[in-house]
Formats: structure tokens, C-alpha cells, sequence
């Protein structure tokens, strides 16, 4: 078996290890629960720690964003058995951020929290 990942920065969320990626689907979810606009980075980063890739996304007071299937849709690798994101708010407040690993069969969804 592959080496367990290396552990992701405190304010990041963690993309949880799965034996077949056909098997579920995972999306980054952003809330906005200020009042003014916030600029949210995220970075997706393989098991090894290697950065994919860093989108910025603004949200506007009280948007909710979802990106969907980031590490195949933004990234470009569709080949991530395991990963994790790292979000870090560049402007703005009060912003959430959560992953959600989709079961492929039974679109059950299983929300993993920002971890601090």
C-alpha cells in the first residue's frame, strides 16, 4: 500500500483516502457569511503534498460556492485517489469552507469540516 499522506496545514480540509475514485466524488464547498465580499484561495495538493493547483474565487456577502470535483475539474487529475485542499481567506470574514465526498452509487454525501 501507498504511504499515508503527510498531514495538511491547520487551515485546510482534507480530501478523505478512497479505494477506487469511480467510487465517489468529492466537491469543495464556500459560504460567505459576512457582510462584505471575501477572496477565498484554494489549493489542492496530492498525497505526496505536491500543489495541483491554486484557484481564487470571490464571494459576494452571504454566497454560497461549490466546486464541483475540483482536483479533476480545476486541477486537470482525474487520476487522485487521495488529496486535500488548503483554503486561506485573503480578504473578507466570516467564511465557511467544508468538503463533500458523494457516494457514486447512492449520491450519499458525507460533509468533512475545515479543520483548525
Amino acid at each position: 500500500p501507498p504511504p499515508p499522506p503527510p498531514p495538511p496545514p491547520r487551515d485546510s480540509i482534507r480530501r478523505q483516502r478512497q479505494m477506487c475514485i469511480r467510487d465517489s466524488r468529492t466537491n469543495v464547498g464556500l459560504l460567505n457569511t459576512g457582510e462584505l465580499e471575501a477572496r477565498v484561495r484554494v489549493r489542492l495538493f496530492d498525497a505526496t503534498g505536491e500543489e495541483l493547483a491554486a484557484p481564487l474565487r470571490t464571494l459576494d456577502p452571504y454566497e454560497r460556492l461549490q466546486l464541483q470535483e475540483p482536483f479533476s475539474q480545476i486541477a486537470g487529475r482525474g487520476d487522485i485517489d487521495a488529496g486535500y485542499a488548503s483554503v486561506t481567506v485573503e480578504a473578507g470574514e466570516g467564511v465557511i469552507a467544508y468538503a463533500s465526498v458523494i457516494d457514486n452509487a447512492t449520491n450519499d454525501p458525507t460533509t468533512v469540516p475545515m479543520k483548525f
